[in-house]
């Protein structure tokens, strides 16, 4: 019994590796707000897994691998098939195949993770889940693109004209892979809500992060994962290397 208690991370790993292999389907049958709430339940138990195995005092070698599996396709197949799906929308060539560029920089990321203790209180390299994030902002703007832009602020105006510059150009949705892929293993160190101590110099900067977070939600509504995301590269970068 105890054996099949411990397990229960593992089953909530596993739903996230379902739910990204089933957002697979659904992003070739077109499927886009399936897709995202996929995903959406995919972050929710990659958070859930660890806690879980925490609260239970059950870590496991074979959990921390099946993480990194499942991660794989979530964050890391499943959004370099997005931007290949975009691409090919535009134009059919074999170009297109550098969108899996992501997918091969995930596994390694998540690779280097795995064996890395210098990751014990931030990230070196974009963490999947981030990155996924930044690559479903695009299928994000697909599902609620709003073609009267005159109606937005300008902001928003701003906002819509620079996802569909991505979005409608292979040429650009290549080199979003690209930057991706290279943000993945760049050896830079960014924040991540790990604490040593919940003292306010120890966590000022996250609650920094958070704060920007979400300001950024209340500018840009349901259009703001990108620059969330972009926000939390930016200001990593500012504390890591210009302030701490």
């Amino acid at each position: 019994m105890r054996r099949i208690i411990l397990w229960i991370p593992n089953i909530i790993t596993l739903v996230n590796l379902l739910c990204g292999s089933i957002a697979i389907d659904a992003l070739f049958k077109e499927k886009y707000t399936i897709v995202l709430i996929l995903v959406a339940i995919g972050l929710v138990t990659d958070f859930a897994d660890g806690f879980v195995a925490r609260v239970m005092n059950a870590p496991s070698s074979i959990g921390k691998d099946l993480d990194s599996l499942a991660d794989l396709v979530t964050f890391g197949l499943l959004p370099s098939m997005i931007l290949f799906h975009l691409a090919e929308q535009q134009e059919h060539s074999t170009w297109n195949y550098l969108c899996f560029s992501v997918g091969i920089c995930s596994a390694v990321r998540l690779a280097k993770f795995n064996h890395d203790a210098r990751q014990s209180y931030h990230f070196i390299g974009l963490p999947t889940p981030a990155n996924a994030m930044m690559i479903l902002s695009l299928l994000l703007f697909v599902v609620n693109e709003d073609p009267e832009i005159s109606q937005h602020s300008e902001v928003l105006k701003w906002n819509v004209v620079f996802f569909s510059r991505i979005i409608y150009s292979v040429t650009y949705l290549r080199a979003f892979a690209i930057l991706s892929s290279v943000l993945l293993v760049l050896p830079v160190r960014l924040i991540a809500f790990k604490f040593s101590k919940f003292t306010w110099d120890e966590t000022k900067h996250q609650w920094i992060l958070l704060a920007g977070i979400v300001f950024i939600s209340v500018i840009f509504g349901s259009m703001a994962l990108f620059w969330m995301m972009l926000w939390y590269l930016l200001w990593s970068i500012i504390w890591y290397y210009f302030i701490s």
